[in-house]
């Protein structure tokens, strides 16, 4: 994603059918708020492509991304952070856990 400062954290989907890795960047902090912009982004790796990307908005530091082996909702953990995602339709919706 144009501007990441780096990556926290990548995972792998365990789905057969997608060829999905999702990521999410370090933080940069907005010194105005003292939240934290996290980018989370859902990748074709094998194209290496990033499919989708939202800002996070997240008050804490993101420090862990984890697909669900189960359903392949995607999890962010962090300081003052816990959210469930799901992509569909070349889109990422969160709510907080």
């Amino acid at each position: 994603v144009v501007g990441c400062p780096g990556i926290a954290s990548i995972d792998f989907s365990s789905s057969v059918e997608h060829d999905l890795l999702v990521s999410v960047d370090l933080p940069v902090e907005d010194e105005a708020t003292g939240s934290f912009s996290h980018i989370l982004a859902v990748w074709d790796w094998r194209k290496g492509v990033a499919l989708c990307a939202v800002d996070t908005f997240s008050e804490g530091k993101i420090f862990s991304v984890k697909y669900n082996p189960v359903d392949d909702s995607i999890v962010t953990i962090g300081c003052a952070h816990t959210m469930m995602w799901r992509y569909r339709d070349d889109e990422l919706k969160g709510k907080v856990a």
